[in-house]
C-alpha cells in the first residue's frame, strides 16, 4: 500500500465509507450550498479560535481530492460571474479537479438590510437613497442536479449528494425507492432532520471539515489556496448525525 493508498484508507475508515459495500459511488456536489457551510465557523477543526481576519473556506482543491477518493464520477455544480477574476478561477480549479463542472450565469439579488438589523459578515453597499443592501448570488442547480442524476442512475450503485438543501428530498426518495440505490448525505449542521432521514449514510459537515476546508486571511492572492489547517486524522468516529 503506497502513501495516496493509505490516506485514503484513513478517509474511508474515518467516515465508515466501505466501498465494497457501496459499489460505484456518483457524487454530486451542490457547491452554491456546500460553500456557506462554515460561514460562521470561528474555530478549526481543532478547536483552536480564529485570528479576527480569518476564515474558513471551502478549498476546491481539497474538496476535489476529498471526493475522488471514494468517487467513481464526481460533479460539480455552481454559477459563474464572467465579471469576477475570482468566480473564473474558482471554476477553472473546478474543471481540473472534477469530472463534470456544470456552470450558468449567477443572478445577482439585492438584499435590503432594516436599520436596526445586526452586522452582517457580507459587505454592505447603498443605493441612490442611502438604503443598505447586500448582494446575493442565486444560481439555483435543482433541475440540471436530478436531470442528472435520474439520467445516470443505471451507470451507479450509490449516490453522494453535498447538499443541505430540503428540496432534493424527493430526489433521495426516488434514488431509493425506484431506482434501488444507496444514498450518502453529506449536509451542513442546520439541514432538517426529515431530509437526512431520506439517506442511508449522514455525514456532517464538520466531520469532514479537517479534509475539505483552508483557514483564508485577507487579501490572499487570487491564485493561493490559502493556510492548510492540518493533517489528516487518523481517529474513527462512529456514522452518526452530530447536530
Amino acid at each position: 500500500m503506497n502513501l495516496d493508498e493509505a490516506k485514503t484508507k484513513i478517509i474511508l475508515d474515518d467516515l465508515r465509507i466501505d466501498l465494497t459495500q457501496l459499489g460505484r459511488i456518483y457524487t454530486y456536489i451542490d457547491f452554491g450550498n456546500v460553500n456557506y457551510w462554515y460561514e460562521k465557523d470561528r474555530r478549526d477543526d481543532s478547536g483552536a479560535a480564529l485570528r479576527e481576519e480569518e476564515k474558513i473556506v471551502v478549498s476546491i482543491n481539497r474538496l476535489g481530492e476529498f471526493v475522488n477518493r471514494f468517487s467513481t464520477r464526481s460533479l460539480f455544480y455552481y454559477g459563474l460571474d464572467e465579471s469576477r477574476p475570482s468566480s473564473l478561477h474558482l471554476i477553472k480549479k473546478a474543471r481540473n479537479q472534477f469530472s463534470s463542472t456544470i456552470t450558468k450565469p449567477i443572478q445577482l439579488i439585492r438584499h435590503y438590510i432594516q436599520t436596526d438589523d445586526k452586522a452582517t459578515s457580507r459587505t454592505t453597499e447603498v443605493d441612490d437613497q442611502g438604503h443598505r443592501f447586500i448582494v446575493i448570488q442565486k444560481c439555483n442547480f435543482d433541475v440540471e442536479l436530478c436531470l442528472d442524476v435520474t439520467r445516470m442512475a443505471d451507470k451507479f450503485d450509490t449516490l453522494c449528494l453535498f447538499s443541505s438543501d430540503n428540496d432534493f428530498g424527493g430526489l433521495l426518495e426516488h434514488v431509493k425507492k425506484r431506482a434501488k440505490k444507496n444514498v450518502i448525505l453529506i449536509h451542513g449542521s442546520s439541514t432538517r432532520i426529515e431530509f437526512k432521514r431520506k439517506a442511508d449514510i449522514t455525514i456532517n459537515a464538520q466531520r469532514i471539515k479537517k479534509y475539505i476546508t483552508i483557514i483564508k486571511r485577507p487579501n490572499a492572492p487570487l491564485g493561493g489556496e490559502g493556510l492548510d489547517i492540518g493533517p489528516v486524522s487518523t481517529g474513527r468516529a462512529p456514522l452518526a448525525e452530530h447536530d
